[in-house]
């Protein structure tokens, strides 16, 4: 399914992961795969462990960090996407 604004998304029960010094170590169990994730990435992970609208996602994101509405969206729908392709994620509508 593809991601956007309006997608709902949330961490993959396969996906186990842990706070590392503000990144996240995260081990795929269907894939047997570690990834990594730091800065805005391990900030968007740590927002997903409940089921949560992409642009509520983008929203937290732009309170945060300096970075422009349009590169922000572009960067979050292909970080989601990616993980979704891993298995990391789950849209849930």
């Amino acid at each position: 399914m593809s991601v956007s604004l309006d997608t709902v998304v949330v961490l993959s029960a396969d996906a186990l992961s842990s706070n590392v010094d503000g990144d996240v170590a995260i081990l795929s169990l269907s894939a047997g795969q570690y990834f990594g994730l730091s800065g805005v990435g391990a900030f968007t992970w740590e927002h997903l462990r409940d089921p949560q609208r992409v642009s509520e996602v983008r929203d937290l994101i732009l309170q945060q960090y300096e970075v422009s509405p349009a590169l922000c969206e572009e960067d979050l729908l292909r970080l989601l996407t990616e993980l979704e392709s891993e298995g990391l994620i789950q849209v849930v509508s």
